[in-house]
C-alpha cells in the first residue's frame, strides 16, 4: 500500500512580507505568549475562552491607521478602557476591556505589502464564550464595513 503525500507546494503559504512583519514584531508572539500564561490557571477551571479573527483586506481600502480608528469606536462602551500602540506605519495595536476586569480585547492592525490584516482576539475569564465570540465579531463585522 502506497503511503499518501502532501504536497508541500499546495499548501498556501503567507507572503513573506507578513512573516516579516511577525518577526519584527516580537511583541506579537509575547502578547500571545503571555495570554496562554494567564489564562492557564483560569483554563483549569474551564472559565476562560479565547476567539479570534484574521482577515485581510486590501490597503486601498483599510489603511492601519483606519482599522485602529473603526476598532477604537466600535469598542467604546461604557466602563471600558483602551490602549493604542503604534508603530508608524507598520503596526497599530489596541487593547482594552472592562475597567472592573474579567475580559479584554486585544486587535492588530498590520501592514503588509498591499494589504492590511487585522487581527482581531477576545478573551474572556467568567465562563462566558458566547459573549467573548460576540465581542469579536462586532469589531470583525465592523472593520468589514469599513474596506
Amino acid at each position: 500500500m502506497a503511503a499518501s503525500r502532501v504536497s508541500h507546494q499546495a499548501i498556501d503559504r503567507p507572503k513573506a512580507g507578513l512573516r516579516q512583519h511577525m518577526q519584527r514584531h516580537p511583541a506579537l508572539v509575547i502578547g500571545a505568549f503571555a495570554v496562554g500564561l494567564i489564562a492557564q490557571p483560569a483554563m483549569a477551571d474551564g472559565d476562560f475562552s479565547f476567539d479570534y479573527r484574521v482577515e485581510p483586506a486590501s490597503a486601498d481600502k483599510l489603511s492601519i491607521d483606519t482599522c485602529a480608528e473603526i476598532t477604537k469606536r466600535t469598542t467604546q462602551t461604557p466602563g471600558y478602557v483602551q490602549s493604542v500602540n503604534r508603530e508608524a506605519g507598520k503596526l497599530v495595536t489596541i487593547t482594552g476591556g472592562p475597567s472592573a476586569g474579567g475580559s479584554a480585547f486585544i486587535v492588530h492592525c498590520i501592514a503588509s505589502d498591499d494589504k492590511t490584516v487585522y487581527v482581531v482576539q477576545a478573551l474572556d475569564y467568567r465562563g462566558r464564550k458566547a459573549e467573548a465570540a460576540a465581542f469579536a465579531d462586532k469589531i470583525r463585522d465592523a472593520l468589514k464595513a469599513g474596506e
